[in-house]
């Protein structure tokens, strides 16, 4: 249930290694870069606003054409 309203979900469990909450933004990058296989979509939902704008700037900026589709913030 979300703002009271049901809805199904549909999605599967993935483990993550090479990981950690704590990374700093080069950090995130490397480990997006070191993916085996493309994202189909990245969607940053922690960090303020402008945290999570400069982080999509610098994975496009880094990535895009190589492992960025589409990035979603």
């Amino acid at each position: 249930m979300l703002d009271g309203e049901k809805f199904d979900i549909k999605a599967r469990v993935h483990a993550l290694s090479g990981y950690s909450a704590h990374a700093d933004q080069n950090g995130l990058i490397e480990w997006v870069a070191s993916m085996p296989e493309t994202p189909g979509r990245i969607k940053l939902v922690h960090g303020e606003p402008g945290a999570q704008k400069a982080l999509g700037e610098e994975l496009v900026g880094r990535l895009e054409g190589e492992k960025i589709r589409r990035l979603e913030g």
